[in-house]
């Protein structure tokens, strides 16, 4: 909007400023020709002139039309009582003979009038013995044969002035006038608009060029530097892209790294137990069953290493939709402390709830999924006890909108500097990955799962003395 109103203002500066210096012009031209000439020349005459240059140029069309009636009486008495009304006067000749005249002349001031008009044909005012003329002249042709010449008057108090060398200059004055402007208004165009557009294709170039690092600079008027902007928050959109392909590219060549290794022992365990029994080499059958769990078991963290992993996918692009349902928290978990307690007392980890929720119990959950949360916390927890009794324990507590779940183990404890990257995929990737086993994608799966539900997840640790994963869920209409 705000170039096409600079577009507007352009064209009518374009139109105007000729304009309004023309009429400076015109205005001391006149003054300066006054003061030289002694002959006062106001708006007042120009007016007069142009209404009697009006007049003329009707009676011109008219006396062409007719002009072979120049030659009968009775037009001409006609064409000279319908000027009479005008108060215009007529002399009409050849060069062979002096047709009409509706002035009252001698022969000597009838030829000074066609001497002075045919010499200074641009003097638009005439002297003569009986006053000044205003005159027009004009030849005509009849039949291309005669040639006859018209010479219109008109009585006037103007002084002798050069109307058509005044029009002249001012059309000159109006013509170079134009041109200035345009050049003045073009730079002004190519500076304002012209270059910036040229720097945004420039830069529009380099970006399908996949040169994206470098930023486009804002310039030019609202509505290009509003066009670059869009532009640059399309580089940056687009480098923002290029760098998360470019991660996950990275992420792809960690997995495929991460997974050929997990994946390499427990076939090569599987490998060894199955050509040990094949080769005849264990013939014991109590020695083979225990090969053969020793397969199942490898066989198991196969497909938990392969699930995680096809279940993180899923979750990462957004393909799996959560059947959220109306859930008690309190009732949810003394059932999931219930059926996880045979289990963990078996790795001598004791499981314990403890339950401050007093109003709002209820949160929207998908319970196969939740339960899936919960587990994975637990298990992690237990992998990383270093104490010969293990305890794990469920906070329940409340804030005015959510339900706090804080599931606090006795285990080893994080390095303050590395809690924020437990929840990564892959994070046990580093220096602790060859003491425990597992895909690395626990915590991983538990973010999304939670962030899914509208919830986050965070941690808290001392190291060496405990750890918490904390959940925070919104009550159901609270």
């Amino acid at each position: 909007m705000y170039l096409k109103n600079r577009l507007l203002l352009s064209s009518l500066i374009n139109i105007s400023a000729p304009l309004i210096i023309v009429i400076v012009v015109a205005f001391f031209y006149i003054m300066i020709y006054s003061n030289f000439s002694h002959v006062n020349i106001g708006v007042q005459d120009f007016e007069t002139f142009i209404e009697v240059e009006n007049r003329f140029l009707n009676i011109q069309k008219k006396i062409s039309k007719n002009a072979e009636n120049l030659v009968n009486t009775q037009y001409q008495n006609h064409i000279i009582s319908l000027l009479k009304d005008f108060g215009i006067d007529i002399i009409v000749y050849s060069n062979s003979t002096d047709l009409f005249s509706s002035i009252d002349l001698t022969l000597i001031e009838k030829e000074k009038c066609i001497r002075n008009v045919e010499n200074e044909k641009y003097n638009k005012v005439v002297q003569l013995d009986s006053g000044k003329y205003i005159v027009d002249y004009e030849t005509i042709r009849i039949k291309n044969i005669e040639e006859f010449h018209v010479i219109l008057l008109s009585k006037t108090s103007i002084g002798k002035f050069n109307f058509q060398r005044f029009y002249s200059i001012l059309l000159l004055v109006y013509i170079i006038t134009f041109v200035i402007t345009n050049i003045i208004l073009n730079k002004i165009y190519k500076k304002q608009l012209l270059e910036p557009l040229k720097k945004l294709c420039l830069s529009v170039e380099e970006i399908t060029q996949d040169n994206i690092n470098r930023p486009i600079v804002l310039s030019g008027d609202n509505e290009i530097e509003e066009l670059t902007e869009y532009i640059e928050l399309l580089r940056i959109k687009l480098k923002e892209s290029i760098e998360k392909q470019n991660r996950l590219n990275n992420n792809r060549k960690v997995l495929i790294s991460i997974m050929s290794h997990d994946l390499m022992t427990p076939i090569t365990s599987i490998k060894g137990y199955v050509e040990a029994i094949l080769n005849g080499v264990i013939k014991d059958k109590e020695k083979i069953n225990s090969y053969l769990k020793n397969i199942c078991n490898r066989t198991n963290t196969i497909e938990t290493m392969i699930e995680d992993l096809f279940l993180y996918s899923k979750l990462d692009l957004q393909q799996i939709v959560f059947n959220l349902q109306k859930c008690d928290i309190e009732e949810f978990f003394k059932y999931f402390i219930e059926d996880m307690k045979e289990d963990l007392l078996k790795k001598n980890v004791k499981i314990s709830l403890e339950n401050n929720l007093k109003h709002n119990k209820i949160v929207l959950v998908d319970f196969e999924n939740f339960k899936r949360v919960l587990t994975n916390v637990t298990s992690n927890a237990c992998k990383y006890l270093d104490k010969q009794h293990g305890k794990i324990t469920i906070f329940l507590r409340e804030t005015h909108r959510d339900i706090i779940i804080d599931i606090k183990d006795n285990g080893m404890g994080i390095e303050s500097s590395e809690l924020n990257k437990i929840f990564n995929r892959f994070y046990r990737a580093d220096e602790s990955r060859s003491g425990f086993a597992g895909t690395g994608l626990g915590l991983a799966i538990s973010k999304e799962i939670i962030e899914g539900f509208g919830g986050n997840i965070w941690a808290r640790s001392k190291k060496g003395v405990w750890t918490s994963i904390i959940i925070s869920l919104e009550k159901y209409g609270g």
